[in-house]
């Protein structure tokens, strides 16, 4: 019988089967989903683009969802790869780096471990990475066009907007705000409720060193 899990992962890459994005360099899920998720669990995407792709790709990917209506899907995590790479490159321990190693690809899965070996935090965690290749190679320098540009300024726009409304809403309610993290190379959602979960994680970690030391 299928699970929970094995469902969503089947929807979101029948999605993203159908939708052919040709600017993604990576997809994957990320979120409760790669770990084990519960009824009514968005599910969280975490995208990587060529450079100057970015806001087209987050914007196709938005009107596909509209008509598929697959109101679950979430693009928390998005930016291109010039942002990807000094991201991994300077990320450190906390649970950004925990749950990189959970996320399940559905496109560019070579790419994504040459990233994660970017980062000495993952490297340490996995012990086994085998780089193929740095993915800076994988950078493609273009200009941006004229429609990534009004992609941009609109989608970002859009979704700030309904962003605030969301969150205050939330808030409201008694439920964790998030703020959305925007730039011409970036898109994600910063919540109340995730940085909650790193600042629990890294008192973990540091008992856990702090144990070990006495050993």
């Amino acid at each position: 019988m299928e699970t929970l899990k094995e469902k969503r992962v089947r929807e979101t890459v029948d999605f993203f089967r159908k939708l052919n994005l040709k600017g993604a360099v990576f997809i994957g899920i990320s979120g409760s989903v790669s770990y084990e998720p519960m009824e009514g669990d968005d599910v969280d995407i975490f995208l990587i683009t060529e450079d100057f792709r970015l806001w087209t790709t987050v914007l196709a990917t938005l009107v596909f969802r509209r008509i598929m209506r697959f109101n679950d899907l979430c693009l928390s995590l998005c930016m291109d790869t010039t942002f990807a790479v000094d991201l991994f490159s300077n990320m450190e321990e906390g649970i950004a780096a925990k749950d990189s190693t959970m996320v399940i690809p559905i496109k560019g899965g070579e790419y994504f471990r040459s990233l994660l070996a970017q980062s000495d935090t993952i490297r340490k965690k996995l012990r086994t990475v085998e780089v193929k290749g740095p993915a800076e190679k994988l950078i493609r320098k273009a200009s941006p066009s004229l429609v990534e540009l009004i992609s941009f300024i609109v989608v970002s726009s859009w979704v700030n907007v309904k962003s605030l409304i969301i969150s205050r809403r939330d808030m409201k309610v008694g439920q964790g705000g998030f703020r959305t993290i925007f730039s011409f190379h970036k898109f994600y959602y910063d919540t109340d409720k995730y940085r909650e979960i790193n600042e629990k994680y890294m008192k973990e970690v540091i008992n856990f060193e702090k144990n070990s030391d006495n050993i």
